[in-house]
């Protein structure tokens, strides 16, 4: 099979911003889906930074991203985790080295 090269990849924000337009969602709708109820006001500011800014590679949206976008969406926490790690390979490689060399290692835990 030659020919294939490698997928093309695309920030987190394409597939957000995808998956409430064809729910018709607007950006305070998923941050009441990200829940809980009391952390809107949070979720509101990350999707607006997310969303809104033009991407760049080093910020990582992180076990507690994923989990908030998975349950909003009905997906798996490890479906939003993946692309962004295709997304910024190099990014999540330098963050699990820094992970591994720090002695509290619950300081990268969050979330979970």
């Amino acid at each position: 099979m030659s020919g294939l090269g490698i997928a093309e990849t695309f920030p987190l924000r394409d597939f957000v911003r995808e998956e409430m337009e064809a729910r018709d969602w607007d950006i305070d709708e998923l941050a009441l889906r990200m829940g809980p109820r009391e952390e809107f006001g949070i979720n509101r500011l990350v999707l607006g930074f997310l969303l809104e800014m033009e991407p760049q590679k080093g910020l990582l949206i992180g076990v507690g991203g994923s989990k908030a976008l998975a349950r909003a969406f009905g997906t798996s926490d490890e479906f939003w985790l993946n692309l962004d790690r295709q997304w910024q390979p190099e990014e999540y490689a330098r963050f699990e080295a820094r992970r591994a060399n720090t002695p509290d290692r619950s300081l990268y835990e969050a979330g979970r």
